[in-house]
């Protein structure tokens, strides 16, 4: 018959965490009929939490020690019947970027490999972006999920603390937290912030340290642009300080407020209004209107609207205006050709140079068919058979040229009548009028002879003709202080 069982025979560790009990059970202790309700009994006294796993548990350790002999120095069976169920944390919410915004700035290195050249001015530290463009992704925190020690009292669980993100109407977070653009810009983004600027603000110079400029919104740059640098901009570009040898395109306008040193190489082409400090030695187009607060020297641009600079004057180069022209001098006592271009449309005058050579070069195809339908028909009702074959041809060739020809003239008619409402021929100088300057009105060219004091008024009369008028006196022709030097 077995030995009785007793608790004494039964020992328990419990960890003073309270994340686990250990059993030690001797050899053969498993062999006694209360085995399983002494250990049971014992962790209960305990208030140890007696669980389906930690049932298991002892029964797998009665079922060791059943099959452990016991003998003289034989060791203890021991094992951990209960484990606190840890709780579970949760996870912080956090901002998972999509596309990165912070960009090293080149560094220009004169000593690369032929072939292996880098080109540092498009090495552009802004990061523009499209609308709906997703930029990130915002996961949100998690709930944490609570443990139970070996007593089976809860252990708190932390909740993961949530990512305090601002963002404004430029970003949209949706439902799986994606960070969709609401409109085209710059990104912007710090730890807990993001948006989408319409404006890039250089604080010093466009150079290498920021690269090229190519964005949908407006620019403005504090210092000013550096050499063969490009700012492109669909808004407006303000730039405070000096354009050096650069290339401006914008949607808008561009404020040139240190003005513009192009050295023969700074472009320009604009939107709308261009209103500058100076113009010294560039290119380009103005789709709306000039203000020039000094001067403009040997520059080559066309500007379709008006042109002002009631301090300031124009001096070499060739300025083509489609509006009027309010300004203090043109030319200089150094007798320097300026070439200022009025009356003209700068929108259409290219239309109609190209639908003329169409037309002219039909009409040249057109005059030799004819001439040898011409001679064809000379011969009458005696025409051989290839003569015949050749007459309907020329006829088929005339046919051909007869269609885009005549449609040609009609669009000819339209887009010159269209130029002549717009056409302005209204300068006013209100200083002085050089000598060598060439006023090429409605494609005439008329070079001054001799010096004419301010102020002077040209203007296109009711008869069509060209006329000025100095100060207060009599209206005369132009051509009469002038000498014609030919047609555009």
């Amino acid at each position: 018959m077995p030995p009785s069982t007793s608790q004494t025979d039964v020992k328990i560790i419990i960890a003073d965490d309270a994340t686990q009990v250990q059993m030690i059970l001797p050899p053969a202790y498993g062999q006694q009929e209360m085995a399983r309700q002494v250990c049971h009994a014992l962790l209960r006294d305990h208030k140890v939490e007696i669980s389906e796993p930690v049932v298991k548990a002892i029964d797998q350790l009665i079922l060791k020690s059943k099959n452990t002999p016991s003998a003289p120095g034989s060791e203890p069976i021991r094992g951990v019947v209960a484990m606190a169920q840890k709780p579970t944390d949760g996870i912080d919410g956090k901002v998972e970027w999509l596309i990165e915004t912070k960009k090293t700035q080149p560094v220009p290195d004169e000593k690369v490999q032929p072939g292996q050249a880098r080109n540092y001015y498009e090495d552009s530290i802004y990061t523009t972006v499209e609308t709906g463009t997703c930029v990130g992704i915002l996961h949100q925190a998690t709930t944490g999920m609570d443990g139970r020690d070996v007593f089976g009292k809860t252990i708190n669980a932390r909740d993961g603390k949530p990512f305090d993100l601002q963002f404004d109407e430029t970003i949209m977070c949706d439902a799986k937290g994606k960070l969709i653009t609401q409109t085209d810009g710059v990104l912007v983004n710090t730890r807990h912030s993001v948006c989408v600027r319409k404006v890039i603000e250089v604080n010093s110079y466009v150079d290498f340290s920021t690269g090229n400029i190519d964005f949908s919104g407006d620019v403005i740059v504090h210092e000013g642009v550096r050499d063969n640098f490009i700012v492109k901009a669909e808004g407006d570009v303000t730039v405070d300080g000096l354009i050096e040898a650069a290339n401006i395109i914008t949607g808008k306008d561009l404020n040139a407020n240190g003005g513009m040193a192009g050295r023969e190489q700074g472009t320009v082409n604009i939107g709308q209004d261009l209103k500058a400090k100076y113009l010294d030695n560039i290119t380009g187009t103005v789709n709306g209107n000039l203000k020039v607060e000094r001067e403009t020297i040997n520059c080559e641009l066309t500007v379709l609207g008006d042109v002002e600079s009631k301090s300031g004057f124009i001096l070499g180069g060739k300025v083509v205006v489609g509006g009027k022209v309010n300004i203090h001098t043109i030319g200089s006592d150094a007798n320097v050709r300026t070439d200022v271009v009025i009356g003209s449309v700068p929108a259409l005058d290219p239309i109609l140079k190209n639908l003329e050579a169409f037309m002219e070069d039909l009409n040249n195809k057109r005059k030799k068919f004819a001439e040898e339908q011409e001679i064809i028909s000379r011969a009458g009702k005696r025409l051989t058979a290839d003569q015949k074959e050749r007459q309907t041809e020329v006829m088929f060739e005339l046919m051909t040229i007869d269609t885009p020809l005549t449609k040609a003239k009609d669009a000819h008619f339209r887009v010159n009548a269209r130029a002549e409402e717009l056409r302005t021929v209204d300068v006013t100088i209100t200083n002085m009028l050089y000598a060598k300057t060439v006023l090429t009105v409605m494609g005439t060219c008329y070079q001054i002879r001799n010096d004419v004091r301010g102020p002077v008024h040209i203007f296109k009369d009711e008869k069509n003709e060209i006329c000025f008028k100095q100060g207060n006196g009599k209206t005369k022709l132009l051509a009469s202080i002038s000498d014609n030097i030919g047609t555009k």
